[in-house]
């Protein structure tokens, strides 16, 4: 994989997903020939192809980072409308996502309707699942470790996207060998930080709560959809 890829998945996912439908009679202008920020979900390749085929299914359309790695960075957070290019295991780029609502809150305040946005059976699972994983990427002081690093896209030189150590990559670039990942469902651990798995994670740590809608593929969105209204 390499950025022409990269540069090519946002040719076609700006028509597909109607960012720019005449694009294809006018040309690019100059802001649309800059592909948006490109990441993987997750901590390592498998988890990041699994959980990027969970938002092509319509399962996941919310992730959760933590707000102590954006202020360790001194990242901005996540903004409403922002653009991120999804990366599978393999660095191939696979959906377009928007970013539609973010919330800073307490871990414990987190309710059911986020944890079913990001494709958990329960709000229990979602507690455990994200206790592990960002536990395992803390130190018993509370610090973050770097947690949730990736391991995707091992061919691309430059680390890119926005990862859950908060760290805000220029737009066009790619997740590299070490680069961010975000967030997980699967409660694996990144192997990252010093204490015993959750052992840093209370109820009072803020976590970032981040929607999102598919662009492209469209039937991603529409499954999404559809998902929503089956829970209402």
């Amino acid at each position: 994989m390499n950025q022409t890829e990269i540069e090519n998945f946002w040719a076609e996912a700006q028509v597909r997903g109607g960012l720019n439908p005449i694009r294809g009679v006018t040309g690019p202008s100059v802001d649309e020939s800059v592909p948006p920020p490109a990441w993987a979900f997750g901590a390592d390749p498998e988890e990041a192809t699994r959980l990027v085929e969970r938002v092509l299914a319509g399962e996941k359309i919310a992730t959760t980072s933590l707000a102590s790695e954006y202020e360790a960075e001194g990242a901005q957070l996540p903004t409403v409308g922002d653009l991120s290019i999804i990366l599978d295991g393999t660095g191939h780029p696979r959906a377009l996502i928007r970013t539609t609502h973010v919330d800073t809150v307490p871990f414990g305040s987190v309710g059911e309707d986020h944890a079913f946005r990001e494709g958990e059976e329960s709000l229990e699972e979602w507690r455990q699942v994200h206790r592990e994983f960002f536990g395992a990427g803390q130190s018993a002081s509370g610090d973050t470790g770097g947690a949730d690093r990736s391991a995707v896209g091992a061919d691309v030189a430059d680390g890119g996207g926005r990862g859950t150590d908060g760290e805000d990559r220029a737009a066009g670039d790619t997740v590299g060998a070490d680069g961010g990942g975000r967030d997980t469902n699967s409660g694996a651990s990144s192997g990252v930080g010093e204490g015993p798995v959750g052992a840093a994670l209370t109820d009072e740590t803020m976590v970032v709560l981040e929607r999102f809608e598919v662009l492209t593929p469209p039937e991603a969105r529409r499954r999404a959809e559809k998902r929503l209204r089956g829970r209402n």
